[in-house]
């Protein structure tokens, strides 16, 4: 029984939270988060601004950087053996 229901919710998943009435809604964004999985990730995906797209350019610029360094610095350290 329990598997059954995961099923149905995940199915329910499938669907913009819209076609649902605001009970639904709210249950399925606070309760039971599943409608935090996709809806809102696509909500944004839909609505992308320049700005959020050069944020991501920038760090993942600064995310190379800071694993150089890091492995840089990995290299140069030596223990001290105790």
């Amino acid at each position: 029984m329990p598997i059954k229901f995961l099923f149905a919710l995940v199915d329910m998943c499938k669907y913009p939270l819209s076609i649902y009435s605001s009970v639904i809604r709210f249950i399925f964004v606070t309760i039971i988060p599943i409608g935090l999985i996709n809806y809102f990730g696509v909500m944004q995906v839909k609505n992308i601004a320049w700005t959020f797209l050069f944020s991501l350019v920038v760090s993942g610029v600064f995310l190379c950087i800071s694993v150089y360094l890091f492995e840089k610095a990995f290299r140069l350290y030596e223990s001290t053996g105790s």
